[in-house]
C-alpha cells in the first residue's frame, strides 16, 4: 500500500512540463475572495467588519456590481483592438 495520504493527489503520470510549481491555490483559485477561518466568501456578497464577515447591503452590493460591470464593458471595448494588433490588422475574421 501507497505511503501516499489518501488526500493528496498521485504523482504517477504527471508531465513536469505543465509547471505545477507556479500553482498558487489563494491567487489562481479563490482570487481576490475573503477567506476567514479557512471559508471563502464573495467580495461582492460579503465584507470584513470589525473582524467579522457580514453581509453587504443591497446598496453596497449594486455600487459593486456597477463598478464590475464598467471594468469589463471597457475591456470588452478593447477586444476588437487587441485583435487586431495579435492578428495583424482589421482584416482577420474576429471570433466575435
Amino acid at each position: 500500500m501507497s505511503e501516499q495520504p489518501w488526500w493528496l493527489p498521485s504523482q504517477e503520470g504527471v508531465d513536469p512540463a505543465i509547471g505545477e510549481d507556479d500553482f498558487d491555490f489563494h491567487r489562481d483559485v479563490l482570487g481576490d475572495a475573503l477567506v476567514v477561518g479557512g471559508v471563502a466568501y464573495n467580495p461582492i456578497d460579503w465584507k470584513l467588519e470589525d473582524g467579522d464577515v457580514v453581509r453587504r447591503s443591497p446598496e453596497e452590493r449594486a455600487v459593486l456590481l456597477e463598478v464590475d460591470a464598467r471594468e469589463l464593458a471597457e475591456e470588452d471595448s478593447h477586444r476588437q483592438y487587441a485583435f487586431e494588433i495579435e492578428h495583424e490588422g482589421p482584416d482577420a475574421d474576429a471570433p466575435f
